[in-house]
């Protein structure tokens, strides 16, 4: 789905990060508009606990046809971090860690 998204992102001072998204779809696409939150919590150094939570608003109106196209995603599990980067020093997050989380399931839907 081509889309535009706002996000808010925020690295917590115990090493969590959250983040929260709102976007609107190419008109081309199923969806109108996609929301979704983020979120992990270090256990040690290595080992974090995630979460993701992603919405699609179907195109169409409510009934058999636009409940066929809703889709959301709501994933959690644990993650390692090679190196030790689960947790980070300071609020400005772990030095050479990408800003977003790499696309997944959950954060990067398909349309048929």
């Amino acid at each position: 789905m081509n889309q535009t998204n706002l996000f808010w992102r925020h690295n917590w001072e115990f090493g969590a990060t959250t983040s929260a998204y709102v976007g609107w779809l190419d008109a081309a696409d199923v969806g109108d508009w996609v929301f979704g939150v983020q979120g992990a919590a270090p256990i040690s150094h290595h080992v974090s606990l995630y979460s993701n939570f992603t919405y699609v608003a179907p195109g169409a109106g409510s009934g058999i046809f636009g409940s066929s196209l809703e889709q959301w995603n709501l994933s959690f599990g644990l993650s390692y971090s090679f190196g030790g980067k689960a947790v980070s020093p300071s609020v400005s997050g772990p030095q050479g860690m990408p800003l977003m989380p790499v696309a997944n399931n959950g954060s990067f839907l398909v349309t048929d």
